[in-house]
């Protein structure tokens, strides 16, 4: 029903405002048309009749003319964007945490080794504080930083506990993708064969190192310029620790976690905030009446967006003006804006 009305809508003949029709064409009908009528036309929609008026058109032709002359005919969804772009520091950063795990990826066996050791009764009180903290600690930081937030009116905690769940979800689907993809055995269950892959076992990339670094990263980019960020990451980094200490992961494998859970948390804050500034993929999926039947097409436009360039704004003119610092700023920023719209 939905397509027949897009179709009376968007037909054949151009309507006017009191809906009058082409009289030649006598599939073409006006809004005060009878019962009768819309019932006859409805069923010339649905292809035979309306050949048999129109001979010189097949199918792929009335419907190639359909959806080129009419706007109505693609039903376009809402766009969803991904911003894959990174900044300049991300870049360098993950292209050498990418290359350094390359070269402990090749002395696993070696530090893994050296990690079981060296244990003693510090070491084995961090591993049991990295596994819990890696375990629930992450579930703990959600709940109770938005629930604070509420109760005590504070904003950041709140984006903490409603980032760190959105990063937290994109980086275990990545995690587990990989794990799956990748099943190298843990080194408790490997005997020995450090680089055996193809198996059961996910041990590629570490979870508890991706979540803890997701969330370290959140708490990094929301208490920016104060201690949090280290904290937070000294503790995301004795998670990764405790897993090597109890030989749940190879070196390698916390160290990609760590990469990954980082990344991750960039940019699904990113996504959540609306920062497109960087680049990315729009997505825009799309519905496609056919105008014989009641079927829809349905495509998926992907398309790649470039990084926005940043608008070079001069203030001088308005600083002329003798305006304030604090009004100085704000015409700036508008006036970015407006250069960047």
């Amino acid at each position: 029903m939905l397509v027949f009305l897009l179709f009376l809508k968007h037909g054949f003949c151009a309507e006017t405002k009191q809906a009058e029709c082409n009289q030649d064409n006598n599939f073409c009908v006006s809004e005060k048309e009878s019962a009768f009528e819309r019932s006859h036309y409805k069923e010339m929609l649905k292809g035979e009749d309306l050949f048999g008026q129109i001979k010189h058109l097949d199918e792929d032709d009335l419907r190639e003319i359909y959806r080129n002359t009419n706007p109505g005919s693609e039903v376009k969804q809402k766009q969803y964007f991904i911003p894959l772009g990174l900044t300049d520091t991300e870049k360098i950063a993950s292209l050498a945490a990418a290359s350094i795990g390359l070269v402990v990826f090749k002395s696993d066996q070696a530090i893994l080794d050296f990690v079981q050791d060296n244990k003693n009764d510090v070491t084995h009180k961090m591993e049991r504080f990295g596994y819990y903290a890696g375990r629930t600690g992450i579930a703990h930081l959600i709940a109770g930083s938005y629930l604070m937030g509420a109760i005590f009116d504070n904003g950041k905690l709140k984006d903490v506990g409603v980032l760190t769940l959105g990063s937290i979800v994109v980086s275990q689907t990545i995690t587990e993708f990989f794990k799956v993809g990748f099943g190298r055995s843990r080194p408790r269950d490997a005997d020995g064969d450090t680089y055996k892959f193809g198996t059961d076992g996910k041990s590629f990339f570490s979870g508890h190192s991706s979540g803890a670094f997701t969330a370290a990263a959140v708490l990094a980019e929301v208490y920016k310029d104060t201690p949090v960020p280290y904290i937070a990451y000294g503790l995301a980094g004795v998670v990764a620790y405790a897993r090597v200490h109890e030989m749940g992961h190879y070196p390698s494998d916390v160290l990609y976690g760590a990469i990954a859970g980082i990344l991750s948390a960039n940019i699904t804050m990113r996504a959540m905030r609306g920062d497109d500034s960087l680049g990315g993929i729009m997505v825009t999926p799309t519905y496609t009446p056919d105008p014989l039947t009641k079927d829809m097409t349905f495509n998926l436009n992907i398309k790649w967006e470039p990084k926005r360039p940043a608008p070079v704004v001069s203030c001088e003119d308005i600083e002329e003006l003798g305006l304030s610092t604090r009004e100085t700023v704000s015409n700036c920023m508008q006036k970015a804006w407006l250069l960047n719209n």
